[in-house]
């Protein structure tokens, strides 16, 4: 009898070793995660399926550097797009650390998950620079409140995911969601 596992067969077990090993086998949780989605792309560039970010996003890019300066961040990861890199790469300037990029996963379901199990692997602080619609299923799947889709014309939203439990006797269990807007 022969076994043999496709590429995409490999690539689950991956995401899945990934998630249990970040779950079962290390203390490692974030206490804040930082959600955006990527700054205003080109709307002019030669490739329209990967644009970079224009002039306004990089303006939003240097601001969500300068709210994130004085946090212990730990992470900061992104999707494989130029303008989510580019969004992320001045706070990973900031703070000295390699935006992280997943792989390109098979579908958007594998994406958000494997980008949540990157996320929870880290301790302190994770930044996420994500899109419209993974956005508010990063949200969910790390289990915060359900959101729509993000409006494609709404950049600047920054939510604050705070995994760690209120001292307060009076909080709600689970995670929180804040949310607060950068302007540029």
């Amino acid at each position: 009898m022969r076994f043999t596992i496709s590429k995409n067969g490999i690539r689950l077990l991956s995401i899945i070793s990934l998630y249990v090993g970040s779950s079962l086998y290390s203390f490692a949780q974030p206490d804040l995660i930082y959600l955006l989605r990527h700054a205003p792309k080109q709307t002019d560039a030669i490739d329209s399926k990967n644009p970079p970010i224009s002039a306004d996003g990089e303006k939003l890019a240097q601001r969500l550097a300068v709210r994130l300066k004085d946090e212990q961040i730990s992470a900061v990861i992104s999707s494989h797009l130029l303008r989510t890199q580019q969004t992320a790469q001045p706070t990973a300037n900031a703070h000295q650390l390699t935006v992280t990029i997943p792989s390109q996963a098979t579908s958007l379901t594998a994406h958000v998950d494997e980008v949540a199990a990157l996320a929870m692997a880290q301790d302190g602080v994770v930044l996420i620079v994500g899109h419209s619609n993974t956005v508010p299923m990063l949200i969910k799947k790390l289990g915060g409140p359900p959101l729509t889709n993000l409006s494609e014309n709404a950049y600047g939203d920054l939510f604050i995911l705070r995994l760690t439990p209120d001292p307060t006797p009076s909080s709600k269990v689970g995670p929180k969601l804040q949310q607060e807007r950068l302007s540029w």
